[in-house]
This record gives C-alpha cells, sequence and structure tokens, in this order.
C-alpha cells in the first residue's frame, strides 16, 4: 500500500474505499462494535496519545511530495550516469529525510492540539495519560 502511495502522485481518493473499511469495519471490531466519533485521534501516532492506525486518504497526498524530495538527489545521480555516491549527496538526502521527519512530527503535534480543543476534559486528559511516556518494559 505504501509503495502505491510513494510512487503514484495524486492517489489519496483512491484510498478512500480502504478507509471505508477501515472506518466502518476494522475500528469497530477493535472496539467491540462502539463507533468511534473521533478518526483523527487514532490516526495520530502514540507519542501524542493517538493509536498510530493512519487515514489512509490523508496519509496517501504527502506520501509522494515526501518522498519526491528525498529521493532527488539519487535521481540526478542516475540521470548523470554517475557510479559514485559522493558524501554530499548521502548528506544532503539525510538533511532532506530529517526535515520530512520534523514536518510529520509537528504536523501530528498540531493535529493533536487541535484535536484536544474539540475533546471533553475527561478525554483530553485520557490523551495526554496516552501520551505520556511510561517505564520500558523488558
Amino acid at each position: 500500500m505504501h509503495r502505491w502511495m510513494r510512487t503514484v502522485p495524486g492517489t489519496g481518493e483512491l484510498f478512500q474505499p480502504l478507509e471505508e473499511v477501515i472506518q466502518h469495519q476494522f475500528l469497530p471490531a477493535l472496539t467491540d462494535g462502539e463507533a468511534f466519533s473521533e478518526r483523527a485521534l487514532l490516526a495520530l501516532p502514540a507519542k501524542h496519545g493517538g493509536v498510530g492506525i493512519p487515514k489512509t486518504t490523508t496519509v496517501a497526498n504527502h506520501q509522494f511530495p515526501a518522498c519526491s524530495s528525498a529521493t532527488a538527489t539519487l535521481v540526478e545521480l542516475i540521470q548523470q550516469q554517475s557510479t559514485n555516491y559522493p558524501v554530499e549527496a548521502c548528506l544532503k538526502q539525510r538533511q532532506v529525510k530529517s526535515a520530512i521527519h520534523t514536518s510529520n512530527h509537528n504536523d501530528a503535534a498540531e493535529e493533536a492540539m487541535a484535536l484536544k480543543s474539540r475533546l471533553s476534559n475527561a478525554q483530553q486528559r485520557a490523551m495526554e495519560q496516552d501520551s505520556e511516556k511510561g517505564p520500558l518494559l523488558g
């Protein structure tokens, strides 16, 4: 699934049937048939109080541009028929990947803050508790 999202632009709407199955069959199966009104909460990463079940229609539209920018240096080297992978290219690619990671983290944090304002006080407390780091097991 992610391969399609990363390599084909504009696929967000194509994942709508999958998102429907996730919302109307998969998530109710996880919650003993209870409807869950805040799909955005489940899409958040665990560090922000979510479950990490991405909303496929949204993720798909972000994957292609991110992948394109992350691989632009490699594409340029291939087009130049270069047989080397210069250190500068490696560093540039790492910087781009780091920027994408930071952007994704910031987007999730913003989504979490926006979502909190729509939740009840009890739900906000639960979300805060869910995002707290706990002791490592092992």
